[in-house]
């Protein structure tokens, strides 16, 4: 599908967490009203990027929505609605002397080239109503907490951050949603309510 000119473009990691809005269907890339797509990326950084970066190349969209669950390091409580605005890669860089250092830290990145500010990608917010969160994406669940007093991080996810630096890069309008569905590091989630509660946002706050 070329040059869609759908209003909106929907993107999940899976499947599951937009099921109430798209209801059971294997397709990775659809459309999902004459205002929508959809695009289902699969887990992870680098996913993620592929996929997006593949239908962005090809398509245009008045907003790039990034929706999902995410753990919590406290700020924000299970079930409760958020939208980022500042993302980072908490878990990518290296290990010297037994420590991990950051990407920039290490010098292999420099933390103010584009689309990074001190290490950070910043992003305006669209949803007044909603509290704003800082977030983190690791390749390893719960690592983040190992690594992130740099980042004053509110939530942890496994694509954030990427979804961030593809629509930066490539000029798109973006937001990113997500719902809280545990405490990092806590093995207490409540997934399916937090995925009904996140599409149920979604449901009331888009022409779908």
């Amino acid at each position: 599908m070329k040059n869609s000119g759908k209003k909106y473009l929907i993107v999940s990691a899976t499947h599951k967490e937009i099921e109430p809005l798209a209801g059971d269907t294997a397709k990775d890339f659809f459309s999902l009203s004459d205002s929508a797509d959809v695009l289902v990326t699969g887990v992870g950084i680098l996913p993620t990027a592929y996929a997006l970066t593949k239908i962005l190349v090809q398509n245009r969209y008045e907003l790039v929505l990034n929706v999902g669950i995410a753990g919590s390091f406290g700020t924000f409580d299970p079930l409760q609605t958020v939208e980022v605005t500042a993302e980072s890669f908490a878990t990518y860089g290296k290990i010297a002397d037994g420590n991990f250092k950051s990407m920039f830290e290490a010098g292999l990145w420099d933390k103010n080239s584009f689309p990074f500010e001190n290490g950070i990608i910043t992003n305006k917010k669209h949803f007044p109503d909603l509290p704003s969160a800082n977030g983190v994406t690791t390749s390893i669940v719960g690592f983040g907490a190992v690594k992130t007093e740099n980042y004053k991080p509110d939530i942890e996810t496994m694509e954030g951050a990427a979804f961030f630096y593809v629509c930066k890069s490539e000029n798109f309008n973006f937001a990113a949603i997500r719902t809280i569905s545990n405490y990092v590091n806590d093995s207490n989630w409540v997934t399916a309510d937090a995925i009904r509660q996140l599409n149920d946002f979604i449901k009331t706050n888009f022409e779908l």
